[in-house]
């Protein structure tokens, strides 16, 4: 726990190799896996884009059909709002398909990114391949809110991850209530998917660098990660949305993610994090028809941003309960700013349990890895008037899924494992991944 960050020394490494590899690679098409990504008209429009450009790829048959330019739209609402109006051609993905339950070095938690052959078997599913521009949209009828926006976002999020190239990943502004104010939805079933041979591995490059781990969480919160913001997503006590939070310190705020769902150990706030409600990083339009959410301008979104004392030159960490609201923030940062952020997908749900034994968490009282502690959390806040009678809290033991290694050494462990499966190469071309991280 010494020293730089071990993931940040490597992400230093990575960026001058890229800048190198550029030289030779001429852009994203150099890495290991298949190098046949091409530059079709759908990749210039940047990630944000209208309904009357969906449309456009609606009518001229690219959503769905084939070769270099082929468009598949990606629905993520619900089965029921999917089934009442989507647009033609989308095809209908459960957002529960985005969330794995996964070990991070001291325990295992819930909605975590989806490892490698999960992303594959997802991909595949739908007939992802490297020729494929990929449009994240949402049915669900809550549009004229930005919750939406919040597993749209965990989508774009889990494709960059996993290394797709940003130019061919899409948000839809406004979502389906933009494509339905101008042009009205549709009910009949999308065709029938031909499923790709595609694997992650075959991509330009692992995005590793999007991710925050728990180590990574707790040299910032012990002050050893310089120039680094983390915004808590989640919002605070006062802030036009909220009069209670578990940043704020509020009792029983976060419910608990194992069952039976109660309250994680305590509540507050990591140690010089700032709160940022996710509402804040979108506005409300009127339509013909409807009201609807949109993101903000580039520069709205800054001065929004820069109230909050974030700026561009930092590295920004979004985080929530389970990183799926904390998602809703990074696209817009990541898509609409293009400044440099992270998603810590195991956020309060797993921050808030790293508790002693002795204050209803899972940790033995000596774990170097304790969070319940003034240090490392402001606003600590326990979920059990009086410390040692659990009742309150989660049974994180139930079922037999969850693990507890107390004093584990490796919290970075799902980014490695990731990154080690990239580079096993096997994908559709046969070849190792790897490339140019700047994709």
């Amino acid at each position: 726990m010494t020293g730089l960050p071990k993931r940040r020394t490597g992400l230093l490494l990575l960026i001058a190799l890229a800048s190198v590899l550029a030289l030779t690679f001429q852009g994203c098409g150099g890495g290991g896996g298949t190098s046949s990504y091409s530059t079709p008209s759908t990749t210039s429009t940047g990630v944000v884009v209208d309904a009357a450009t969906v449309k456009s790829w609606v009518d001229s048959g690219k959503v769905n059909g084939t070769g270099y330019d082929r468009v598949v739209i990606l629905d993520l609402g619900s089965s029921a709002d999917y089934a009442a109006g989507h647009i033609p051609g989308a095809q209908w993905v459960n957002s529960s398909s985005l969330y794995e339950n996964r070990n991070e070095g001291v325990l295992t938690d819930i909605n975590m990114v989806l490892d490698g052959p999960t992303m594959d078997a997802l991909i595949k599913k739908y007939g992802i391949d490297q020729n494929t521009t990929i449009v994240f949209t949402s049915s669900d009828s809550t549009a004229s809110n930005v919750i939406p926006y919040w597993t749209v976002g965990r989508a774009y999020w889990t494709f960059r991850y996993w290394g797709f190239p940003k130019d061919r990943l899409k948000i839809l502004n406004g979502l389906d209530a933009a494509y339905a104010d101008q042009y009205g939805l549709t009910t009949a079933s999308a065709p029938a998917v031909t499923p790709s041979t595609y694997s992650v591995r075959d991509n330009p490059s692992f995005r590793g660098d999007l991710r925050a781990s728990l180590m990574d969480m707790i040299n910032f919160a012990d002050g050893k990660d310089y120039n680094t913001v983390v915004i808590d997503a989640r919002g605070q006590d006062g802030d036009g949305y909220d009069t209670k939070s578990s940043y704020s310190g509020d009792k029983d705020q976060t419910p608990g993610v194992w069952q039976p769902k109660t309250w994680v150990a305590f509540e507050g706030h990591i140690n010089g994090s700032i709160a940022v409600n996710t509402n804040f990083f979108y506005k409300t339009v009127t339509g013909k028809t409807q009201t609807y959410r949109v993101f903000l301008s580039p520069s709205d979104m800054a001065a929004m941003l820069a109230q909050h004392g974030v700026n561009s030159t930092q590295t920004i960490i979004v985080h929530c309960r389970t990183g799926v609201i904390a998602a809703g923030a990074f696209v817009a940062i990541d898509g609409v700013l293009g400044w440099n952020v992270e998603n810590y997908d195991g956020s309060w749900s797993q921050w808030g349990m790293l508790a002693s034994t002795a204050n209803c968490g899972p940790l033995d009282p000596s774990s170097p890895w304790r969070t319940d502690t003034p240090q490392r959390t402001a606003n600590l806040t326990f979920n059990e008037v009086a410390v040692g009678n659990c009742t309150g809290i989660e049974d994180a033991t139930n079922g037999g899924t969850y693990s507890v290694n107390s004093f584990d050494t490796d919290l970075n462990q799902i980014n490695e494992q990731d990154s080690a499966y990239f580079s096993s190469g096997g994908g559709s071309s046969g070849s190792a991944g790897g490339g140019n991280i700047g994709c």
